[in-house]
């Protein structure tokens, strides 16, 4: 978990990555559970591809989780069951504020 953490109240997620698609569908891989920051807001935002969406949550990770969180990966909330929009890292050169932002539907 990144150094800012000490601050906030953790929520535990569980998030099977998505690993590509075969011809049954979407394949995933075995469920992990993060430690995050989970933020309950509705805004827009853009997608991997850059299409303009609607996020339901955002989470806030450690920048090493970045390949856990890949677009269209499945997470489970508390109460729900989201899908990965983007994620991206924000280094800014303080370990303590350095993170991964995880928008999701």
């Amino acid at each position: 978990m990144f150094a800012a953490a000490d601050a906030f109240a953790p929520t535990t997620v569980t998030v099977r990555t998505k690993t590509g698609t075969g011809a049954k569908g979407d394949i995933f891989a075995d469920a992990v559970t993060r430690e995050v920051f989970l933020e309950d807001a509705r805004k827009l935002v853009r997608n991997a591809t850059g299409e303009q969406v609607v996020s339901e949550a955002t989470l806030y990770a450690d920048p090493a989780d970045l390949p856990v969180f890949t677009a269209d990966s499945r997470v489970t909330l508390p109460g729900r069951t989201a899908r990965v929009l983007l994620a991206k890292t924000r280094i800014i050169g303080d370990h303590d504020v350095d993170h991964l932002e995880v928008t999701l539907t």
